[in-house]
């Protein structure tokens, strides 16, 4: 069984965001995200769902996730890990009929690039979602955080999502994935960046950041 917190849904249809949802392998967030979106979808906004070339469940998998109906507004494509510009592409081709935009396997994705092409794709998201009034949710991964003399990741906690520094400035909601030993698993919201009313100078600042 998958359980999504109300809260959370109601805060995704509430304005347009970026979100992360993150987990440790295995604990079924592709499932999570099958049904994260159709819970989005309304009779005049649609979800889209992007699978990894590596990770793309079939048709008759998703079928027996999601309620027939809400099926037809749910999209499934399909990325290519090495193409740069598909998934900006795609989001910006479907966003002014697609409320709603799920991209499973990010972190394989940005995995090993660097913090300058993270930080640019990531405001290129950023740019869409204000364009679009659009929500845009990226699936990563859980990792245990090592510390050594080299690294030490300013936090408390003792894991993190891949690039939490290159993606935090840009991420407005966090959602955790979790699974329990009957295997149920749980979505839930674990964190929100507090909405501040910025300056113009704040403003100008965010753009050229």
């Amino acid at each position: 069984m998958i359980k999504i917190d109300t809260n959370l849904i109601k805060k995704l249809k509430k304005n347009p965001c970026i979100a992360e949802i993150s987990s440790f392998p295995d604990a079924g967030t592709t499932s999570a995200c099958i049904i994260l979106g159709s819970e989005l979808v309304e009779e005049d906004k649609a979800a889209a769902i992007l699978f990894s070339e590596f990770n793309k469940p079939n048709t008759e998998y998703i079928k027996k996730l999601v309620d027939e109906n809400k099926a037809r507004q749910l999209l499934t494509i399909q990325y290519k890990a090495d193409n740069t510009f598909f998934i900006p592409e795609i989001i910006e081709h479907l966003a002014p009929y697609t409320q709603y935009f799920i991209i499973d396997d990010f972190y394989s994705f940005v995995l090993y690039k660097n913090y300058t092409f993270i930080r640019e794709f990531m405001k290129r998201l950023r740019s869409l979602k204000t364009k679009y009034n659009i929500v845009i949710c990226l699936v990563n991964q859980v990792r245990n955080v090592i510390k050594s003399k080299n690294y030490n990741f300013n936090t408390e906690s003792d894991i993190k999502s891949l690039y939490f520094e290159h993606l935090e400035p840009f991420v407005d909601l966090r959602i955790g994935v979790s699974k329990d030993q009957h295997n149920d698993i749980y979505v839930n919201l674990i964190g929100e960046k507090a909405e501040e009313k910025a300056s113009s100078l704040a403003q100008l600042l965010s753009r050229i950041n």
